[in-house]
């Protein structure tokens, strides 16, 4: 499909009237998934010269969009990745002088308010996927109209979403414009199975489903399969590659942490029939041509706070019905498509319409240290117009494990310098707070080596007990020192894949948590 048959282009022309012509201008386009307008409309802004001044910041709540968007939008404009077209994301930077569209993920920006509170090298901020509801998008979209309203009228704000409730959004951003591009789905054909799934079952739930569902009634077209993790992920495609009828497919997994070529192949059309098993990154964030079957698990790993722990993790959920939808979506993009769903129609009646949003569910510690780094205080908080507010429970917690980690002075609520010093990593307060206190206790590098090795996915490849791997020693004390062995081994072998492989560790996992040592330790250092 050329890109100007591409739904978006239907409300191109609307879009560059209107930002041509308002002040304190506020879009919120309405699109589904597939319409272009992650792709499109940065270009739509550039070509169109709308944007006089000022960056095209694209914000992404994913990584790994991020990455795989600026590389597309730079690849369809000709130029290299990190001229034109950039990217930045936590612990990594593709920009240049001349960058004209950068792609950051939410904290990427929130952290750039801090240095620059008028954001004055950017023209306009782009919500893209905000139904999604991270954290950070609602605190940012709190702040840009705050700095439209008083300091920046020229400051353009849209917000673009496959599924958005736009009344309550445009009731939110007085005097905005709304867009609709309807783009082109034709009808998906949804079935129930009553699977009854859970962590134990999920795996050969699914398998059962693509024999008994797809194999056994002859279903014809490419599949995409839903599941929670990349654990589910691999076991999944183990037990598919076993299965004769499907030894002439392309049986391929889709998520974040997989390398960048690999996540291009489980995107690129093939000509024989593919098989593609993904987490939730294939619900919004990517268009997958060619997809006639979904089969849904119905679970996602969603980001909650765990009480017991004190801490935002993910956990096994059932999914909303407008993420189930999303991913029925998913079948009919190019033709008439089926969506199996493993549970019952009754049990959607107990589902949620839309997952709580981020802020009325996670940990409020890093979010109150930013903005308390950005005006001092929880009543500037707690006064900031949200579109959903946070609790005043959770920022009074935040606010007493800030003031117990003295990054926050406890009557004046004014950040300490220890506070301001903590701002300067991407990381938890928490562990932010322990970089600090190692450096004083000639510790450093160790503690960087720990906090590098838990901010991604674990450095061994599959779950395995640490008592029985080599990298462990009897007199161990804690799980961190067979991690960190294991590391160096990686480090040491350059983080060759075969010889990585061969000890159970994964070389993409150990590359990222040396890159993300490197970049503490640079932060570490520049603060002496």
């Amino acid at each position: 499909m050329g890109k100007k048959k591409l739904p978006i282009y239907e409300i191109e022309e609307s879009v560059i009237e209107y930002l041509h012509a308002a002040n304190k201008a506020r879009l919120i386009i309405e699109a589904p998934t597939g319409s272009g307008k992650s792709t499109q409309l940065p270009q739509i802004l550039i070509n169109s010269g709308v944007i006089k001044s000022g960056e095209i910041v694209v914000l992404q709540p994913r990584r790994v969009a991020a990455k795989m968007l600026a590389r597309r939008v730079a690849s369809e404009r000709g130029s290299k990745i990190g001229e034109e077209i950039g990217y930045q994301i936590r612990f990594e930077k593709l920009v240049s002088n001349v960058t004209k569209v950068r792609f950051v993920t939410e904290g990427i920006l929130i952290r750039e308010l801090i240095s620059d509170p008028l954001l004055s090298h950017v023209g306009v901020i782009v919500f893209d996927e905000f139904h999604e509801r991270h954290i950070y998008s609602d605190v940012l979209l709190a702040l840009s109209k705050k700095m439209q309203d008083e300091n920046r009228p020229d400051l353009k704000i849209i917000v673009m979403s496959a599924t958005l409730a736009s009344s309550s959004i445009s009731k939110y951003l007085e005097n905005s414009q709304t867009l609709k591009s309807s783009g082109k789905a034709y009808p998906v054909e949804i079935r129930h199975l009553n699977a009854r799934v859970n962590s134990q079952t999920i795996v050969d739930s699914v398998t059962k489903a693509v024999k008994t569902e797809i194999i056994k009634k002859d279903l014809k077209g490419d599949v995409l399969i839903f599941l929670p993790g990349v654990f589910e992920i691999k076991k999944t495609i183990e037990k598919l590659k076993l299965i004769k009828q499907l030894k002439e497919c392309v049986i391929v997994p889709l998520y974040g942490e997989l390398n960048p070529r690999n996540q291009e192949i489980a995107l690129e059309i093939s000509d024989k029939r593919k098989i593609i098993v993904s987490t939730n990154l294939a619900e919004t964030s990517l268009t997958i041509e060619g997809v006639e079957i979904v089969i849904d698990c119905g679970l996602a790993r969603i980001p909650s706070f765990d009480e017991s722990r004190g801490i935002n993790t993910l956990l096994l959920k059932k999914i909303s019905i407008a993420s189930a939808d999303q991913r029925a979506g998913r079948a009919g993009r190019v033709r008439p498509g089926i969506c199996i769903r493993l549970w019952s129609e009754s049990e959607s009646l107990n589902r949620e319409k839309y997952l709580l949003p981020e802020i009325k569910r996670l940990d409020l510690t890093e979010v109150f240290l930013l903005l308390s780094a950005f005006h001092s205080g929880s009543k500037f908080i707690m006064d900031l117009d949200w579109l959903d507010p946070p609790s005043d429970e959770a920022i009074g917690n935040a606010k007493d494990i800030l003031i117990s980690l003295n990054a926050l002075e406890r009557e004046s609520e004014r950040i300490t310098d220890i506070g301001k010093m903590m701002v300067s990593y991407p990381v938890h307060p928490r562990l932010a707070r322990m970089i600090i206190e190692s450096g004083e206790n000639d510790c450093l590098n160790e503690v960087l080596v720990c906090i590098a090795l838990i901010q991604g996915r674990g450095i061994f490849d599959k779950k395995i007990q640490l008592n029985s791997s080599e990298f462990t020693h009897k007199d161990d004390s804690s799980d961190f020192q067979p991690m960190i062995r294991a590391w160096m081994f990686a480090y040491r072998a350059n983080f060759d894949f075969q010889k990585c492989h061969s000890y159970n560790i994964n070389a993409k996992a150990a590359k990222d948590a040396c890159r993300i040592f490197n970049n503490l330790a640079a932060i570490a250092k520049k603060q002496g």
